[in-house]
């Protein structure tokens, strides 16, 4: 018994496929915007507190601590109150590789202070109010979105230049 072959009833061409993914794009879109709204009600219901990253800000002081570190693109050594890139994830609330992830895809600006030890990869530290700045502001975007990804244009820019300003008073 010999089995029929499918065949369709239109050509696929590119242009056919490049629509019916925008399709599939905006129908997973649909369904992501439907799970958050039904997350945000049930919060709402059950009167559960979300928890978010500002919560950090509490303990920050006690994690830092004062190193003579060298900034990049400038001479010379001083002593800066910082946190290393493990005790900053703990801020985040997120995992270390995922910090490292978000560093390399630009979504969070990279750290400027380095030890001074002559080694192939020196260890990178941001400064205490660099990360003040980061769990205020991821904190806000987590209040309205779950999580911070890359094509949250407007956040990551509101971040770059949120680090910006205190890396122009506090470095």
């Amino acid at each position: 018994m010999k089995l029929k072959r499918r065949t369709l009833k239109y050509k696929r061409t590119p242009e056919i496929r490049e629509q019916e993914t925008l399709k599939f794009a905006a129908k997973e879109a649909r369904k992501a915007k439907q799970r958050m709204e039904s997350l945000r009600h049930y919060r709402i219901k059950k009167n559960i507190e979300l928890i978010t990253c500002t919560r950090s800000l509490n303990f920050l002081n006690e994690l830092s601590e004062v190193l003579a570190l060298k900034k990049e693109g400038k001479a010379g050594v001083k002593n800066y109150t910082v946190l290393d890139l493990q005790h900053t994830a703990d801020a985040l609330q997120i995992a270390y590789t995922t910090l490292l992830r978000r560093i390399e895809g630009g979504v969070i600006p990279a750290p400027v202070l380095y030890t001074i030890q002559k080694t192939r990869h020196p260890k990178r530290y941001y400064h205490v109010e660099e990360v003040k700045t980061l769990v205020n502001v991821i904190g806000k975007h987590e209040n309205e979105f779950s999580y911070l990804r890359s094509d949250h244009k407007d956040a990551v820019k509101h971040l770059r230049e949120a680090i910006k300003k205190v890396r122009s008073q506090y470095l």
